[in-house]
C-alpha cells in the first residue's frame, strides 16, 4: 500500500536528483532504509519546475528492522506512516 500526499514535505534526504524528460525538469527525492546494496524504498517525491508535486510513502515494502539507525532516528519520525 502507499499513501499519496498532494504536496511534498521536507525530510532528511538520502538522494536527490534532477531529471529532464521531454524538456520538462523534475526534482526527484527518495528515502531508503539505508545506504547499502539491498536498501528498500520508503518514500518518493517528484516536483516539477512549475511546482506540480507528487509524494508517496510505501508502507509494505520494508519493515522497521530493515532501517539504519539514521533512518529510524531522523527519517521515520517525519513521515506520516500509520
Amino acid at each position: 500500500m502507499f499513501r499519496r500526499w498532494c504536496s511534498a514535505h521536507s525530510v532528511a534526504s538520502l538522494s536527490t536528483v534532477i531529471v529532464r524528460k521531454g524538456g520538462m525538469k523534475f526534482f526527484l527525492d527518495t528515502e531508503f532504509t539505508g545506504l547499502h546494496g539491498d536498501a528498500k524504498l520508503i518514500s518518493l517525491a517528484l516536483v516539477t519546475a512549475t511546482g506540480d508535486e507528487f509524494y508517496v510513502e510505501l508502507t509494505d515494502a520494508y519493515c522497521f528492522d530493515d532501517c539504519s539507525d539514521f533512518v529510524v532516528e531522523t527519517v521515520l519520525p517525519q513521515l506520516d506512516l500509520q
